[in-house]
């Protein structure tokens, strides 16, 4: 738990449910409507810089059935986040998509063909009051989750995020970036989600910010001492109560080592 202080249409058929969408002059074929992977691909940077678009006849449940320009930028979109797309392939649309931006008059982007539209909020930090989607905007964003499962999208600069809920997806961009996280009141960590940073590079800068650590063991065990954080490749586990038991655990897909200076131990 984490609490705050980031082809073809028959391979996507299984992400997505039904909806009309319109056309210009009428109202266009059914296609199916995208999950939360589309969501989060519609408010990410290469959507975001699309300007102009031409339709034609490609249908595609993620794309929405538009031209070259949406496919390029797709293809840039996976080609830099293949981890967050890889863990939103199976997840439902959650019900707020939020947008942080500098002034309302700010365009995000193209309309999307979504159930749920696009939400700006202005300024650069914001809390989601419930499960869904929160987008940073470029700037040195602070993202805070909700109680429930959520993803944060930092993108760029050097972002703060921390989720709230188990089964948080949390995604820093470029930039170093803090992800903050509390201990919880000691529990069996197989009871409860782990939250995934899909992009954790601390020698780019990335760091974690854990209230309530104690030593950071490294590969070693846990020695039954109160607040023991420890690694294993792709993931990070603590001890809370000092039983030599997990309570605790985010997953870092794709960290193969983790240096204790990445690391900042801070107060409750």
């Amino acid at each position: 738990m984490a609490l705050g202080e980031e082809s073809g249409s028959g391979e996507w058929s299984d992400l997505v449910t039904t909806l009309a969408i319109g056309e210009e002059g009428g109202i266009g074929p059914e296609v199916p409507a995208p999950s939360a992977l589309a969501q989060v691909f519609h408010v990410s940077p290469e959507f975001r810089a699309i300007r102009f678009e031409t339709r034609d006849l490609r249908i595609h449940p993620v794309l929405g059935g538009i031209s070259s320009t949406r496919w390029n930028a797709w293809t840039a979109f996976t080609a830099t986040n293949s981890v967050l797309v890889s863990a939103l392939a199976k997840r439902p649309a959650l019900p707020l998509l939020r947008q942080l931006v500098p002034t309302l008059s700010t365009s995000i982007g193209p309309s999307p063909s979504l159930r749920l539209q696009v939400e700006p909020v202005v300024g650069s930090a914001a809390r989601l009051p419930a499960s869904g989607i929160l987008s940073g905007d470029g700037r040195a964003n602070l993202l805070v989750g909700s109680a429930a499962a959520d993803v944060l999208l930092g993108w760029g600069a050097s972002d703060r995020i921390a989720g709230g809920g188990g089964g948080d997806l949390l995604s820093g961009g470029a930039g170093g970036d803090r992800f903050t996280f509390r201990l919880p009141a000691a529990h069996n960590a197989d009871a409860h989600p782990a939250d995934t940073i899909t992009d954790f590079q601390g020698a780019a800068g990335d760091r974690l910010v854990i209230r309530g650590m104690g030593s950071f063991l490294g590969l070693q065990p846990f020695s039954g001492a109160a607040g023991e954080v420890r690694f294993s490749p792709g993931l990070l586990q603590a001890d809370r109560d000092g039983d030599a038991q997990a309570d605790w655990q985010v997953n870092l897909p794709g960290v193969s080592g983790l240096r204790p200076q990445w690391l900042i131990a801070a107060g409750p």
